[in-house]
Order: C-alpha cells, then structure tokens, then sequence
C-alpha cells in the first residue's frame, strides 16, 4: 500500500503520493509516483494496485476519459471505476485500488473544488466499487488521504494543524508534501516483505489554483 493525499486550500487544489514501488522479488523502486493531472482542473491519486495486466492504473485511467476538460468530478470518477473493473474482470488480482480525484466543483465555479473517492476490491468472485470509510465527497477547504493506515493515522493528526481555509495556493504545494513525508515516515511494513516500509522516494505533488 502507498500513501495518498488530496487537498483543497483557499485558492485551489492538491494532490500527492509516496514514490514507492514493489517488485515482485522484494526489491523496490523509489521513483514512481501514483499522483497525476488527468485534465487542467482535474488531479488523481491512486494507492494498493499498481497495474492491472501489465497496464498500469494511470494508463488505463487517462484512456477512460473523461474527453472533455469540462467533466465534472464525479463522471470522471465514474469513468475510472467502471475501466479499472472492466480490466480487473480479465485478471486474479485480490489487492483493493483506491483512487482519490479532486477539481473543480462545476465548469464555471471560482475556487471551489469537489472530491470524489472510490476503493475496488474483490469480494467473492466479484469486484465491487465502495465508498472507502470516512471518505464521503466534499467541496470546500479540507484534507483527505487513503493508503497505509498508520501512514493515514500520522498524515491526519499533522493535517490537525493546518488552516487549509486560509492556505494560500503557494503554500499548498509545501503543505501537501510535508504530509506525505509524515506519511512515509509512519508507515508501517509491507504485507509481504516486511523488513520494509510500504510507504518511500519522495513526495510527488500536483497542484491547480482555481481562482
């Protein structure tokens, strides 16, 4: 698992993940990151599987759609959900997805974002898309991550301190990855290997002003 965050400050949007990747022998890789911009106003952060059939999630993501800069959050979240099963449904992955999106709350709104977040996992013979717990969609200044859950633990306590509704744009980039860092420095080992910590590299953000 990986760390993840997305952010809504007073004049836009950020996301960030960790840049830690396992191979299957144990070894890892400390530069990919799993934060990208899909569209100008709209950022995505995914953690848990990495690639589906040798295609990795950003790929499948950005072929997904959405074809217009002007979608709203939740069909782009919709659209994602609906490939990543698609690929699932050829493939015997058990490891969950989740997938953070945050971008402009509609075409025309001035600084106001909205997030979406989905999880899939495999339940019985069959994948299903879930809310992940605590992760509801919300427009306005505030913080959200999924990943690792001490990762998660840390990043939320520090996030405790952060104004994010006074949080001018140019700090928002510093912010976001001073949580992460958090995120890398708590986490805890990988369900497979470990003498290592899931979480590692350095912070990899995105950020969008919305004003």
């Amino acid at each position: 698992m990986t760390i993840i965050v997305a952010v809504h400050g007073a004049e836009g949007i950020a996301v960030g993940s960790d840049q830690r990747r396992f191979e299957i022998d144990g070894s890892h890789r400390d530069d990919y990151p799993k934060a990208f911009r899909l569209t100008k106003d709209l950022l995505i952060a995914h953690a848990g599987l990495l690639e589906i059939g040798g295609v990795k999630l950003e790929t499948l993501i950005r072929s997904a759609g959405p074809a217009s800069t002007d979608a709203n959050v939740q069909s782009a979240a919709r659209l994602a959900a609906d490939a990543i099963i698609e690929r699932l449904r050829a493939s015997d992955h058990q490891e969950a997805i989740e997938v953070l999106l945050i971008g402009r709350a509609t075409s025309t709104a001035r600084g106001l974002g909205e997030l979406r977040a989905f999880r899939i996992e495999r339940v019985l013979d069959r994948y299903e898309v879930q809310t992940p717990p605590g992760i509801e969609s919300w427009t306005g200044p505030e913080m959200r991550a999924l990943g690792d859950g001490p990762a998660r633990a840390a990043v939320a306590k520090l996030a405790g301190t952060m104004n994010f509704k006074q949080m001018k744009q140019k700090d928002l980039n510093l912010r976001v990855s001073e949580l992460i860092r958090e995120g890398i420095r708590a986490s805890g080992p990988h369900q497979h290997f470990p003498h290592e910590k899931t979480c590692g590299g350095a912070p990899h953000v995105f950020q969008r002003k919305l004003t």
